[in-house]
């Protein structure tokens, strides 16, 4: 049945959806590219630490150094102009709350699951 109007909104809405997915998989998309091209030939870490370095280096690079393909400008420079906000935060576990009360909950709990 249609109903005048609200077809139309209903259109309209799947419009948006998909436009939204799009934008999304294309921001996937771009920093999965910016995450091999910064990754490749580098070794993995053998440590927490060289993990969190390079984590850092990373961060720096993508928000910094590299430019975004739509734009051409860094994500840095993109929120100094105000425009969508693309900056990559990496934060160490024990820095977040969440994580760091990971662990520590009920023993029996724990076993009980397993």
């Amino acid at each position: 049945m249609k109903i005048p109007g609200i077809n139309k909104n209903l259109d309209e809405n799947k419009i948006v959806e998909k436009e939204a997915r799009d934008l999304f998989h294309r921001r996937v998309n771009e920093f999965e590219i910016a995450w091999k091209d910064f990754f490749k030939g580098k070794s993995q870490p053998k440590t927490d630490e060289e993990d969190v370095s390079q984590m850092k280096e990373f961060s720096h690079w993508y928000n910094h150094v590299r430019k975004q393909s739509d734009t051409n400008l860094t994500p840095k420079e993109m929120s100094d102009k105000n425009m969508e906000n693309r900056m990559f935060e990496f934060r160490e576990d024990e820095d977040d709350e969440e994580c760091a009360d990971f662990g520590d909950g009920d023993e029996e709990a724990v076993e009980r699951a397993k």
